[in-house]
């Protein structure tokens, strides 16, 4: 099934468009500057070897793993199809074991290419699916675990269309969804309704950026998802608005003096 969108159409990758997208992502997160978070992942720029070895373990999920959904942005004012974004989205519509969610928290260490700090890394990716296994546990949702877009298509909402694509099957499914982001990606997922549980913070200084502070990426979920970006979004706000409006009313009947209850926490 495909979205259209200003001049942008959303469709299910192929295996051909797998390596596109480890390039996608290079290209993305890679700073040949050496600055921020990249300059203290990588000893050196990765091999071709290392991205042929990371794109074969996309291949490999993307063969074998029926959670995971790879789609892909592509420019439909050229020809050629160029893909603007690229993500991938787990959908897990039944409760996982608590093996597959250590397993999904866990770092294999063919992850660890050679040009990886092995150090910074696990510091970095560690803390994040930790919190990934504690807010969503084992019960049913929907995981963006990869989105990117390309540097030199930016602002055009290919980011924006494929959080839909997602959000919309997380809807059908009546899933929550689930992602943690980068300071930069931050906004982007607060307009499409997730909120803030938690942050998580990396000292740069920790690992040799003395100049570069603390970086806090987000997790953040969006539980109701399936009320506000499905087929039935319309009637399904309608009912939560009236529910929320008469909760609200009955709070304000019997609730005592005390702060106000904030929508957004942080950790």
């Amino acid at each position: 099934m495909s979205t259209t969108t200003n001049d942008l159409t959303v469709l299910p990758m192929t295996e051909a468009d797998i390596p596109l997208m480890t390039q996608l992502l290079h290209k993305a997160y890679y700073s040949p500057t050496g600055a921020g978070i990249s300059g203290l992942l990588y000893h050196t720029p990765p091999s071709q070897r290392s991205l042929d070895a990371t794109t074969a373990q996309r291949l490999h999920a993307f063969r074998t793993d029926p959670a995971a959904h790879f789609i892909k942005a592509v420019d439909t004012a050229n020809t050629d199809g160029t893909i603007v974004a690229a993500a991938r989205w787990d959908l897990h519509p039944h409760a996982r074991s608590p093996s597959a969610v250590a397993a999904a928290a866990a770092i294999a260490d063919d992850e660890l290419i050679p040009e990886f700090r092995a150090d910074v890394y696990r510091a970095l990716f560690g803390p994040l699916r930790a919190a990934h296994a504690e807010v969503m546990g084992a019960r049913p949702h929907a995981h963006l675990v990869a989105l990117v877009t390309d540097p030199d298509e930016g602002r055009r909402g290919a980011g924006g269309a494929l959080v839909r694509w997602g959000l919309e099957r997380a809807d059908e499914r009546g899933l929550d969804a689930y992602l943690d982001a980068s300071p930069m990606g931050e906004g982007l997922y607060r307009k499409s309704g997730f909120e803030v549980v938690r942050r998580v913070p990396f000292d740069l200084g920790e690992w040799g950026d003395r100049e570069g502070g603390v970086v806090e990426h987000v997790v953040s979920f969006s539980p109701l998802s399936f009320l506000l970006h499905g087929r039935e979004s319309r009637l399904g706000c309608f009912i939560v608005a009236c529910f929320l409006v008469l909760m609200s009313v009955v709070q304000c009947m019997w609730r005592k003096p005390g702060p106000s209850p904030r929508k957004i926490v942080a950790a």
